[in-house]
């Protein structure tokens, strides 16, 4: 009977290290999701501003195609009507 007692404070006590190890383990995988979760954030934040920034350099990459395609047609018509003139 006490070889039985003192199994089951063994196994108690086995256990009850167990579940505070679990319990420690549970509070920092908690931790860690909170900070990735933080982080995760912050990441699709800045995801965000870098394709605004792109979208705007777009832009202004085709304001420049557009306009040097318009000065070239300028220079081509202004090169033309020179040499008709001649």
């Amino acid at each position: 009977m006490r070889d039985l007692s003192n199994q089951e404070k063994h196994e108690s006590s086995k256990l009850g290290k167990q579940v505070e190890a679990l319990t420690s383990e549970v509070k920092t995988l908690r931790k860690d999701k909170e900070r990735l979760s933080a982080e995760v954030t912050t990441l699709q934040e800045q995801q965000i501003d870098l394709q605004e920034q792109v979208r705007g350099q777009q832009g202004t990459i085709s304001l420049l195609f557009h306009g040097i395609m318009l000065h070239r047609k300028t220079m081509c018509t202004y090169a033309h009507g020179k040499n008709v003139q001649s």
